[in-house]
């Protein structure tokens, strides 16, 4: 698989992912920005909610609506879109990120929403500052725990915003 330099860099960096490690062991008393979920029934009653998949897909409809807005042609768009799917089909299937948690269809297709979003700000960052998925999503998964949803005001499907900074009020909720 050939990628551009930012693409692999950031597989490497997800490869190093210890990932669900720290699930179920955030404090609430050292994490006051953050809605913090304690056990996986709990996550899985949320992640299964069409809301996170909402904010996802808002977030991400913003992205492509600027890269529009800049005047990115169709085929490059759409070349950078098979890059993302690509390098998704590929950390899904090298990673096993799902063999440790033994993970149902709807995490599964959360975490992938979850991917495509974060590797296509990272593939796009030249151009539109992530809204999301990096600044976000990201440091979560990093540290190993779950990102699972909003607790908060919905986001709107066709939120303007520029900036993480102008997502609409509410805590991420993590396990």
């Amino acid at each position: 698989m050939k990628l551009n330099s930012k693409l692999s860099g950031f597989i490497n960096e997800l490869s190093k992912v210890k990932w669900f490690s720290n699930c179920g062991k955030l404090s609430e008393k050292e994490y006051k920005d953050i809605s913090v979920l304690k056990s996986w029934a709990e996550a899985k009653r949320i992640y299964k909610t069409k809301k996170w998949e909402k904010f996802i897909t808002a977030t991400s409809n913003r992205t492509v609506d600027i890269l529009w807005e800049q005047g990115l042609r169709e085929d490059e768009l759409n070349k950078r879109g098979d890059e993302v799917l690509e390098c998704v089909e590929y950390v899904l299937k090298e990673f096993s990120l799902f063999e440790t948690v033994g993970a149902d269809d709807s995490l599964k297709w959360k975490i992938e929403l979850d991917l495509r979003v974060m590797l296509t700000e990272v593939n796009t960052s030249e151009l539109v500052p992530p809204l999301f998925g990096l600044p976000v999503v990201w440091p979560w998964y990093k540290q190993g725990n779950l990102p699972c949803g909003w607790d908060g005001k919905m986001i709107s499907e066709d939120w303007n915003g520029n900036s993480y900074k102008e997502l609409p009020e509410g805590k991420l909720r993590v396990l």
